[in-house]
């Protein structure tokens, strides 16, 4: 039966039933019951009533405080709902000051005006209330709103105070008229109303502000309801100390009160502060990321013109290289040299070959940048494979003074591979070794076995790179700068073709580089177990790639 009343007043049984959101109200219910019965055990010959007022005074000075504090933040908080719900807390509190003047004289004619104007103080607010969510988004001049609100306050204190238009609602304090109870029965039912209109409706407000307001309008129909239940059993079946009813009803007070605060400093204070530093990270989180965004794009101007001059040099360098053999080999037809034709004909060859693969790797770079790359798996010895791929290699090696030794954990180890992929990467690492490494150097390359997997390990004593450009070395066009380096040939891109066909074969590729020591590439490749394929031994074509893989050397 209570638990019905309770939520028919507060709002329905939702209210009542969630447990997540509503363990504040139990709470406060709970307090609330609990000073009840330590009010009526406590101080039934205690004098509350001036208690009762200060509770009053207090949600006045609230009251009109949440106005100053709204115009205070006007330039922040740009929503007219919390100035309407300011100025409403406002010309509450003030009709409360009337009220509590004339409650406070002991006279039969002002009790019965401080209660037809406390009941009207609540219809004005609800009315109000309701008002505020019908316009929510409305704008309307503060001033005029204050001078209207001024105005209902000084007609609200004329009707009651200066005229005999309102009936009595208690005779001789000792009965309770029917027009008490039937205005108290309909303020009850305009804030069950509004809460239940604001409930049903989606409104553009903090959840908390929503939630707080509900919080406040049951709470208030709790008092209502309250001041009925207590002013039937007084009147009518037993005589209630004045001061428990006073204490109980000071409690109500005091707890929906606390949620006018609460609004105050969530929403007119907090929230827009909240709102202001979150849109000050908002932008500032947007500078920073045009700021990164400004410097990735110089970054990247920097680097397209540190290509395409690269890219020109490229080209241009094996371009004059064959121009000048031209004109050379002409003075050499001329003059009958035939063994210098040869000569010649050697480094036109080693030139165009240079160009043919500058041109394949943007080809490739195209290839894996739209997912068009093809990959055509043999079974084969990938110990094999390499070791031929490797001493290939030999006499590039040799002519440039570097020792080139090849080494084998296992003789037989199987991988599915694209030979033409691997080849290109192989020969890439091998040239790089050969390349950046110092006269009389070595290179080492071993396979091993790693359980599921073969280990390709390339090992160069040459110049090293950087610690802090090896996380970059496999980037398109990078390419790691040094006096030692600049007047080497390169585009940059041969490591991230290199990593591309890696990952297309399901490998792995990693570096690990000291800085004038040498460096140590591993390459990963997954074994195979197709013990029913035959294994594929055709390698006679490294001889063609060689000479294009290492035209630069």
């Amino acid at each position: 039966m209570l638990k019905n009343i309770l939520s028919l007043i507060l709002g329905g049984n939702s209210v009542l039933n969630s447990n997540s959101k509503n363990k504040e109200l139990y709470g406060l219910l709970l307090a609330y019951l609990f000073m009840l019965i330590l009010s009526i055990i406590l101080f039934e010959e205690f004098n509350f009533v001036y208690v009762y007022y200060i509770v009053f005074i207090a949600g006045t000075i609230i009251g009109i405080s949440s106005v100053l504090i709204c115009l205070v933040c006007i330039d922040v908080n740009e929503g007219y709902f919390y100035k309407h719900l300011a100025l409403t807390f406002a010309t509450i509190g003030i009709m409360n000051i009337i009220y509590v003047y004339l409650d406070s004289i002991n006279v039969l004619g002002a009790y019965n005006k401080s209660l037809w104007l406390l009941m009207i103080t609540c219809i004005i607010e609800i009315v109000s209330i309701y008002f505020s969510f019908k316009y929510i988004n409305k704008s309307f001049n503060i001033e005029k709103s204050i001078i209207l609100r001024l105005t209902i306050i000084l007609v609200t204190v004329f009707i009651v105070c200066g005229t005999n238009i309102l009936p009595q609602i208690i005779v001789d304090k000792g009965n309770i008229t029917q027009d008490r109870l039937l205005v108290q029965l309909v303020t009850l039912i305009l804030y069950m109303s509004v809460n239940y209109y604001v409930k049903n409706n989606k409104y553009d407000l903090n959840e908390r502000t929503m939630r707080d307001l509900r919080m406040y309008i049951r709470l208030k129909s709790l008092t209502i309801f309250s001041a009925m239940v207590f002013e039937y059993i007084h009147f009518k079946i037993y005589p209630i100390p004045v001061t428990t009813i006073y204490i109980i009803l000071a409690i109500l007070r005091g707890i929906y009160y606390y949620y006018i605060v609460k609004i105050c400093i969530t929403d007119i204070i907090q929230r827009p502060n909240k709102v202001l530093y979150t849109n000050l990270i908002e932008e500032k989180n947007k500078l920073s990321e045009s700021i990164h965004n400004l410097e990735l794009k110089e970054s990247m101007a920097k680097s397209r013109s540190e290509v395409l001059s690269n890219i020109s040099h490229e080209l241009k360098t094996p371009v004059n290289v064959i121009y000048s053999a031209i004109q050379m080999q002409n003075i050499s037809i001329e003059k009958n040299k035939t063994d210098d034709i040869q000569k010649f004909n050697g480094i036109m060859r080693q030139n165009c070959n240079r160009l043919v693969r500058l041109i394949n790797n943007f080809i490739d770079c195209t290839k894996f940048e739209n997912n068009n790359s093809t990959v055509s798996l043999k079974f084969l010895n990938i110990v094999s494979l390499t070791e031929n791929i490797t001493m290939s290699v030999l006499p590039f090696a040799q002519s440039k003074k570097i020792n080139l030794v090849f080494d084998t954990e296992e003789e037989e180890m199987f991988c599915e591979v694209d030979i033409e992929f691997m080849e290109r990467i192989m020969f890439n690492i091998l040239s790089n070794a050969i390349k950046y490494n110092v006269e009389n150097g070595n290179i080492y390359v071993c396979t091993n076995n790693a359980k599921e997997f073969v280990e390709i390990i390339i090992k160069d004593t040459g110049i090293g790179i950087p610690r802090n450009r090896i996380k970059d070395i496999f980037n398109r066009y990078d390419r790691v700068e040094s006096k030692e380096t600049r007047h080497k040939e390169g585009t940059g891109i041969g490591l991230n073709i290199v990593s591309q066909m890696v990952n297309l074969l399901n490998g792995h590729i990693e570096i690990d580089s000291i800085e004038n020591i040498g460096t140590t590439v591993k390459v990963t490749i997954p074994k195979s177990y197709k013990i029913d394929q035959e294994e594929y031994i055709e390698f006679n074509h490294v001889g063609q790639s060689i000479e294009l893989e290492l035209s630069d050397i």
